[in-house]
């Protein structure tokens, strides 16, 4: 019997479903991409119809903790490794001659 995929998360950016695919794949998180189009009428045009893709990444529902975990994870890292370019700008400024004040 096939596992059971529920949608994780929707993407309206195939480069940003691919990202966090490569984030299941580095983990060895088993998952289903969906491409679906959907169409809508802007709301003061009622003739046109525009069509727009949305992606959506599909888990077992078992492993939406562990993925919810690496998201988190994933999140701190990224917040860290700014922090610390932000550090090393301030401390390059600093050694330029750059004091941030008048």
């Amino acid at each position: 019997m096939e596992p059971n995929f529920i949608t994780y998360k929707k993407f309206n950016d195939k480069d940003a479903a691919t990202e966090f695919i490569l984030l299941l794949e580095d983990n060895k998180i088993g998952y289903k991409l969906e491409e679906q189009s959907l169409e809508f009428n802007p709301p003061f045009d009622l003739v046109k119809t525009d069509t727009i893709q949305v992606y959506l990444v599909k888990i077992r529902s078992e492993d939406f903790d562990r993925v919810n975990y690496l998201l988190r994870v994933d999140d701190n890292f990224s917040i860290f490794y700014i922090s610390i370019a932000v550090l090393v700008v301030l401390v390059l400024f600093r050694l330029m001659g750059f004091h941030g004040h008048h």
